[in-house]
């Protein structure tokens, strides 16, 4: 079945309020099989307010809407819901009684204005609303089925929960839905396409996608099945097609982040890390320190801005650095090397580069950036990446180009990638 979300409210269109309704109903309704080919936004005004309604009606199956149903005067969506489908507004004695019941037990006095609230589309059925005053209402016309909800999302997310997504599952069947994330780095979205592009195109079950991310992209596969089990079987079959096309470049499923992935590799090799910085000013320890036993893999981090503090901090650095720029491969071995050594820790990962401060917000020149990975052995592998954007984009991107320099290094994997 098809839908379509309307959002109503004309504080959504001057920008007052972010819509977040509809990206949280979108992904509800697509776990239970129910297809959201369209989302409209419209402002409290009675006309357009038919004009979208009835045209989402006429183009979907179900058109669900949120906001509109309280008790004031720009509260049209009853009123408008109950014109097009041809009924007249019906008052709900029992519905009222649960409005007052809610304003007595909150302590607020209770203003003739909410008996509004009372009234619902004829032959509708109500959605009953503990967490607000503003009942639901479920209509089913000839033409679709037509749902209105709180524009609250406190209330708005507990009716779909408890009555909304319920009800669809009865109407749509027993199908399920299953997800599978693929988490890319070191190869941008327009390569991934051309490698998987015929395995994309030539699936529709599951349905395959690429969402690009700064630093990083997601491949996502959809599988629609009567079980969770057949869902997951077909899951596995394009995964398996992917990685084949992707060898080296998928670094972890869902919600694993690759800090998740290098602490489990180096917990499963008994590796410790140390890790200096300059130009990422400290993220890459700050992300390492939000994951759950970092402690037994990470030795230590250094933050340097300049050759002196480097010097200061990191002396063994000292021979290396000799006659060396502060910004250069040179100083990111010799960063990765020493943090390495002053630690204790088997491997060193040294980030040189351009501090954030000294090229303000924005660049459109690229910066230089110089990646190191050093091991107890004596070994490097390196990277150099010329870098632009704000500094949130290029710490992020630093972030994660390291870390996958990082991945493949514990791995043994040493074939050549790009930003």
């Amino acid at each position: 079945m098809k839908a379509e979300i309307v959002t109503i409210g004309t504080e959504l269109l001057l920008g007052q309020i972010v819509d977040t309704n509809a990206a949280w109903i979108a992904g509800q309704l697509h776990q239970i099989g129910v297809d959201v080919v369209y989302t409209s936004t419209v402002g409290d005004h009675a006309d357009r307010m038919r004009e979208i309604l009835n045209r989402a009606l006429e183009r979907t199956d179900i058109v669900l809407t949120t906001g509109g149903i309280g008790p004031t005067e720009d509260d049209l969506t009853r009123q408008i819901a109950a014109e097009i489908t041809g009924r007249k507004l019906i008052f709900h004695e029992d519905l009222l009684k649960q409005i007052q019941q809610i304003f007595s037990k909150r302590g607020l006095t209770f203003h003739e204005n909410n008996r509004r609230q009372a009234y619902l589309p004829d032959g509708a059925i109500p959605i009953e609303n503990p967490q607000g005053t503003a009942p639901g209402y479920i209509i089913e016309d000839t033409r679709g089925i037509l749902l209105s909800l709180p524009g609250v999302p406190r209330e708005m997310k507990f009716l779909m929960q408890e009555t909304v997504l319920p009800y669809l599952r009865k109407q749509t069947g027993s199908s399920t839905i299953r997800y599978r994330v693929l988490k890319v780095c070191g190869v941008g979205e327009s390569h991934i396409d051309h490698l998987i592009s015929d395995i994309m195109q030539n699936t529709t079950n599951p349905e395959i996608g690429l969402l690009a991310h700064v630093g990083q992209v997601d491949i996502r596969i959809a599988a629609k099945s009567h079980t969770e089990e057949d869902a997951d079987r077909l899951i596995e079959e394009q995964e398996r097609r992917i990685r084949e096309r992707l060898p080296y470049h998928i670094f972890g499923r869902d919600h694993e982040t690759q800090e998740d992935i290098i602490i489990g590799l180096l917990k499963q090799r008994s590796q410790t890390l140390a890790i200096a910085e300059s130009s990422s000013g400290g993220y890459i320890a700050q992300q390492f320190s939000a994951v759950p036993g970092v402690e037994h893999v990470l030795r230590g981090a250094v933050l340097t801005m300049n050759a002196e503090s480097l010097r200061r901090l990191l002396p063994q650095s000292r021979e290396r650095l000799e006659g060396a720029e502060f910004v250069s491969m040179a100083a990111a071995k010799a960063m990765a090397m020493a943090v390495a050594r002053s630690c204790g820790a088997y491997i060193g990962l040294g980030i040189s580069g351009v501090p954030q401060s000294k090229y303000g917000r924005i660049t459109d020149d690229p910066v230089p950036t110089y990646i190191a990975v050093y091991k107890k052995d004596g070994s490097f592998v390196v990277q150099d990446y010329h870098l632009s954007g704000s500094p949130d984009i290029v710490r992020t991107r630093v972030k994660n180009m390291a870390l996958e320099l990082l991945r493949r290094d514990i791995l043994g994997i040493h074939q050549h990638f790009s930003s």
